[in-house]
């Protein structure tokens, strides 16, 4: 059986180097075994992971207050460049809670 592992986009180099097992630290005692599941993901191929900047971040559309030309952009990565059409006249704060009720609550 052929298991294609899920990539997960960050932007954070210190937390995938520290998922990767590329990394240690002393400040990471309190996180161990969650860390270490993560760590036998990505040894059994199960997961892997790829860095994006933070500009192309697509996970900040959910995560973070975004001015209305970000969130426009995202959105395009994620395929909802449409969306914006006929919601045009929202506000960005609406339009967030729009994708995130899209999202989270279909």
């Amino acid at each position: 059986m052929l298991i294609v592992p899920s990539e997960i986009c960050a932007d954070n180099q210190g937390s995938m180097a520290l998922a990767t097992g590329n990394s240690t630290s002393d400040r990471t005692e309190h996180f161990r075994v969650k860390m270490k599941f993560v760590q036998e993901a990505v040894q059994k191929g199960r997961v892997s992971f790829k860095y994006v900047c933070s500009e192309e971040n697509a996970a900040d559309l959910f995560t973070k207050k975004l001015p209305g030309p970000r969130i426009v952009k995202l959105s395009d990565l994620i395929g909802l460049g449409y969306f914006f059409i006929f919601f045009s006249s929202y506000e960005a704060s609406e339009l967030l809670k729009l994708l995130r009720c899209f999202f989270f609550c279909c």
